[in-house]
């Protein structure tokens, strides 16, 4: 599937107060946009239902116009992995790890890990660790704030718990490892010990589940991606003269996708062509973050500018996120939800979410799409949204 890279043109603030449809069950007469017209900045966008368009805090508008740019398209294919910790009894699942694996027309092939406490925007719910998503809207929630963090699509996802992983590990077989540092015990069980010293040494597939689980729930995310990245370099390294057994002992595990969207005959196919990219066109890399210090577990911020670069690179694209169209999704009528429906129907229509939240007041009964620029690419961001949002 071809890569989409988000587009823009100008920021553009979209407040979710009706119910849209198709998403909920409602009469016509309740969802239909009012007729939206367009006046210079000083009334912005404007609806002949409603008069009060949204600020920000500052009491400012909320935007400024940003020149029409666009990026380029690329043929890439990827799949987002997410490993689960076992939640606590009563508990949804938490992400444990995040890694993003990429191949673009088998030249190019990428194997990303993402700190699950990654700061992101998470559609309808706001700034929080990325990994959160999971818990709250599930794997395709957390699909879609990381394709708003990164700027791509991501075409599928596989849900792993410890069990699924060991079960897909069983069949692609032990592994020479070179584990990078030395890997202690997790620092809440009672007796601290050393489970992996620095070095080549060969992992059962239990133990290679144990290393990419050695942290546990404390461990710090950005140490354990060197741990994730080794394994997923060993497993290349062995399947590289022969992709095609790779891709047979994929597609042996089926137990394994279970809480997937795709099925281990594709994921099969798709780790196929990874290994086949050569080891010059292969990228494995953790995604620049830095360390929030926000207590137990961390908080990681994304550095932008190099997570772009390091996505050009590794994908062998240009312009990621150039020209970006950012948006703003404040849920106006207060259904529960709302916010997040309305931000994934952008998101698929190429702009990128900035901000989600509720409105200052919860009684809005039509939806508001608010531009500040009177440039013809306002315009036609704001055209663009209305007919995303039906």
């Amino acid at each position: 599937m071809a890569g989409r890279l988000i587009k823009a043109v100008v920021l553009v603030t979209v407040i979710s107060l009706a119910v849209i449809a198709g998403l909920l069950v409602v009469t016509v007469g309740e969802v239909a946009l009012p007729p939206i017209s367009f006046d210079p900045v000083e009334r912005i966008f404007s609806s002949s239902s409603e008069t009060e368009a949204p600020w920000s805090d500052s009491g400012e508008p909320a935007g400024a116009s940003i020149e029409e740019m666009e990026g380029p398209a690329a043929d890439v294919e990827t799949t987002l992995l997410i490993g689960t910790s076992r939640p606590a009894p009563g508990r949804p699942s938490k992400a444990a790890w995040m890694t993003l694996l990429a191949v673009n027309n088998a030249a190019r092939g990428a194997v990303l890990y993402i700190p699950a406490h990654t700061a992101a925007e998470i559609p309808g719910h706001g700034l929080l660790a990325a990994g959160s998503a999971l818990g709250s809207g599930g794997a395709p929630l957390l699909v879609v704030t990381m394709e708003n963090l990164l700027g791509i699509d991501i075409d599928s996802y596989v849900v792993l718990r410890q069990e699924s992983t060991l079960a897909l590990l069983e069949a692609t077989g032990p592994l020479t490892v070179n584990v990078p540092t030395d890997v202690r015990s997790p620092p809440d069980e009672s007796t601290s010990r050393t489970l992996f010293h620095a070095g080549l040494q060969r992992l059962t597939p239990a133990w290679q589940a144990r290393l990419i689980y050695a942290g546990g729930p404390a461990a710090d995310e950005v140490t354990l991606g060197p741990l994730v990245l080794a394994e997923w370099d060993a497993l290349l390294e062995r399947y590289r003269a022969d992709p095609g057994a790779l891709g047979r002992a994929v597609r042996s595990a089926p137990e394994a996708f279970g809480g997937s969207d795709t099925s281990a005959e594709a994921q099969g196919r798709f780790l196929e062509a990874l290994a086949e990219v050569p080891l010059e066109g292969l990228t494995l890399a953790s995604i620049p973050v830095s360390d929030l210090g926000l207590g137990h577990g961390g908080f990681y911020s994304p550095q932008r500018a190099e997570l772009d670069a390091l996505l050009e690179r590794a994908l062998g694209i240009e312009g990621v996120r150039q020209g970006v169209t950012r948006v703003q999704v404040l849920n106006g009528n207060g259904v529960p939800g709302i916010g997040e429906e309305i931000a994934k129907a952008l998101l698929d229509g190429g702009f990128s979410v900035v901000l989600s939240g509720n409105a200052a007041r919860l009684d809005y009964r039509r939806t508001l799409i608010v531009s500040h620029g009177d440039s013809p690419g306002a315009q036609r961001s704001a055209d663009r949204a209305r007919e995303l949002l039906g």
